[in-house]
């Protein structure tokens, strides 16, 4: 794991680490309850706090950067991800909506600093729509170092986005976790055992295509 070089400043994004997904679940309600106990089983809230920790500790960026459902009042046709949005039944007043503007917020957990932005994007990808390349580059930053839930959807998404925007990625997998919709999951199946495969083949095989995937502490010690 140690055998490589931190490429330019690096800055630390967390994706949808807001209460509507990953703390409350408001957002995934027949998802929800399975989210929590993964979340929790996988440990990432602790090396998320570890990687803040030590990116505050330096003075380096960080980011969160949480997800709008719907933000337009209208969804794809096909996908499982977009009847699980609509099972959530949101309105989408976002200056006004309590509900809205609370599975918004970052999560307590957080801690979130008062330096430290809260980016909005839509849908899937955490560079649309939210403004995440203009506040990298503000920050002279050239390595992104990306974390959230879940590892499957904005984590790997926006990495496939990044390399667009000619950035380096670098994913802690420990400090992510895999639980794909329940809905996705084919009749007959072990749930525990697909979220399993999925994190396989993304961590082990898409992932690495694009990024250095690696652990929380090798992270921090080429800080």
């Amino acid at each position: 794991m140690g055998d490589w070089v931190m490429d330019g400043k690096p800055a630390l994004v967390l994706f949808h680490m807001q209460r509507g997904l990953a703390g409350e679940q408001d957002f995934i309600p027949n998802w929800g309850a399975d989210a929590a106990v993964a979340i929790r089983q996988s440990g990432m809230l602790d090396r998320i706090q570890d990687l803040l920790a030590a990116f505050r500790a330096k003075g380096l960026p960080v980011a969160f950067v949480n997800a709008i459902p719907n933000p337009v009042g209208v969804l794809p046709a096909y996908g499982h991800i977009f009847k699980e949005i609509k099972a959530a039944n949101l309105k989408y007043d976002l200056l006004h909506d309590e509900r809205m503007r609370r599975g918004l917020d970052v999560m307590p957990e957080m801690n979130r600093q008062p330096d430290e932005p809260i980016l909005m994007n839509w849908l899937l990808g955490g560079f649309t729509m939210s403004g995440l390349d203009i506040w990298l580059k503000t920050q002279g930053v050239k390595t992104c170092v990306f974390g959230g839930f879940a590892g499957h959807s904005v984590v790997y998404t926006t990495t496939v986005q990044a390399a667009d925007y000619w950035y380096s990625v670098i994913i802690p997998r420990d400090a992510t976790c895999v639980l794909v919709p329940r809905i996705t999951v084919p009749e007959g199946w072990i749930m525990e055992e697909a979220d399993k495969q999925v994190e396989r083949v993304v961590f082990e095989i898409l992932a690495p295509t694009y990024s250095l995937v690696t652990t929380t502490a090798d992270v921090i010690a080429h800080l």
